[in-house]
């Protein structure tokens, strides 16, 4: 019987002799988005395997990164290449995508789940008091408006 995906994370996680399976929590993550893609069904373990050796064979290590970082910035492409070719994701949208992720998570209030609409608008939040000493937040994308805004005035006030 072959592993099952989880067989293969936890050996890969007992692999390591200090330990650590992840210098950093991206590597974590893209660890775990792969697994769950391939566990609901999106591509086969092994279509992923193939295509990571691939891109591992087509990707060295460069001097400035860790064994762990080329590791797993192989692994994000490999991703982004199955993700592609199971037409998951149209070629070029990953930068596009993780753009669009951290501006929603920027305007995504504490504790709420990140939503992409909040991407493009914030949600409206309640104001509270905040006591001194506390820094305040301000959504980029409330002053990205008042920008637009300050804009159309002048635009609108030089062509009179």
């Amino acid at each position: 019987m072959a592993p099952q995906i989880t067989d293969l994370a936890r050996l890969d996680a007992q692999s390591h002799e200090d330990g650590l399976t992840f210098d950093a929590p991206w590597q974590a993550q893209a660890f775990a988005i792969a697994v769950r893609l391939s566990r609901d069904g999106h591509f086969a373990w092994q279509e992923w395997v193939h295509v990571l050796g691939e891109e591992i064979a087509r990707s060295p290590g460069q001097t400035d990164e860790s064994a762990n970082d080329t590791y797993y910035r192989q692994w994000l492409s490999a991703l982004e290449r199955i993700l592609v070719a199971k037409g998951l994701l149209a070629t070029g949208d990953a930068p596009k995508r993780a753009a669009e992720w951290r501006v929603a998570y920027i305007n995504t209030p504490h504790g709420q789940p990140i939503d992409l609409v909040n991407a493009t608008c914030a949600p409206a939040q309640t104001p509270r008091e905040v006591s001194r000493g506390m820094p305040l937040t301000v959504s980029p994308a409330s002053c990205m408006a008042a920008f637009v805004e300050r804009i159309k005035a002048t635009n609108s006030c030089n062509k009179e």
